[in-house]
């Protein structure tokens, strides 16, 4: 799943990715934005954090990072 901090409505970008982690624990997060940037402690384990501007390529290496066996 890859998604933005900043959504509309309740639920932040960040609150998804737990969200999606602890119902479904083996699908790949990954999270951007422009102007947030998550500290320490706030990603849950297991996804990763691209800032924007990004090109593809760079999301494409952190999925297939992420993808990797632990």
């Amino acid at each position: 799943m890859f998604t933005d901090v900043e959504m509309p409505g309740e639920m932040n970008g960040l609150a998804l990715a737990t969200a999606i982690r602890e119902r479904w624990p083996d699908i790949i997060v990954l999270v951007t934005s422009g102007r947030v940037w998550p500290g320490d402690g706030m990603m849950p384990i297991g996804t990763d954090f691209i800032a924007k501007p990004y090109r593809s390529r760079d999301i494409v290496s952190k999925i297939e990072a992420l993808a990797r066996p632990a």
